[in-house]
């Protein structure tokens, strides 16, 4: 509870003197003039010494502790998880980081279950449309880009690459929680399409032959492909 400046001031600690002994202050020019001196021996008789040090302990036991005051104040929309971060896709096959590009949002593979095939090759981006990056490693490569902030819950506007297929779609994520987020991949209108959740991922495996890369020319030229 804020302790006012004036709690302090003289006139304040006299006024409430004043009124505790059933005493009238007298005004004159300028103000409050002084208190009439009271009998000593006065059952009512308050000090001025006693008075302030009464005053003292109650601003002490209203100031906050270090401890209160250090601790943080209701949450703010930066206090609570984003979008950014690591998310396990629906399969729970693999993990997702999410994570700012530029002045958009991207997302690259942390971790696949199949990274390597039966023979421990890595798994490469061998069915992507064109020939220069089908020798590249999924682990680490960035899959998903172009997404900005529509709403407080919404990202549109963006593309995902699906190495399965070699294909691009339009996407579109919404937090639908703390720890829940929903993809949605689509062909030319949203309702042509379909919506994996993704739950947050804590503590989770990383690919060992992760190499970090960023959304290219060639998956943006795939997108366009597929908005014809």
């Amino acid at each position: 509870m804020p302790i006012k400046d004036t709690t302090l001031s003289g006139i304040d600690y006299k006024v409430a003197a004043a009124k505790n002994s059933g005493q009238v202050l007298k005004t004159g020019r300028g103000g409050i003039g002084q208190l009439p001196k009271q009998r000593l021996g006065s059952k009512n008789n308050i000090s001025d010494k006693s008075f302030l040090t009464r005053i003292a302990l109650l601003a002490t036991l209203c100031l906050p502790t270090p401890a209160a005051a250090a601790a943080p104040q209701s949450s703010t929309p930066q206090d609570k998880p984003g979008i950014f971060g690591l998310w396990r896709t629906q399969d729970r096959d693999g993990v997702i980081e999410i994570y700012p590009c530029s002045e958009k949002i991207c997302g690259r593979f942390h971790w696949l279950q199949q990274e390597t095939d039966e023979e421990g090759r890595p798994s490469y981006d061998d069915k992507n449309p064109d020939a220069a990056l089908r020798a590249r490693p999924l682990c680490g490569m960035a899959f998903m880009g172009g997404f900005s902030q529509e709403s407080e819950e919404r990202y549109s506007g963006g593309w995902i690459y699906s190495p399965r297929s070699g294909s691009t779609y339009k996407a579109r994520l919404t937090l639908a929680g703390p720890n829940a987020l929903l993809l949605h991949g689509y062909i030319f209108a949203p309702f042509l399409g379909e919506t994996q959740t993704w739950e947050r991922a804590i503590n989770p495996p990383v690919c060992s032959l992760s190499k970090t890369q960023s959304p290219d020319s060639a998956q943006n030229s795939s997108l366009k492909a597929s908005q014809k």
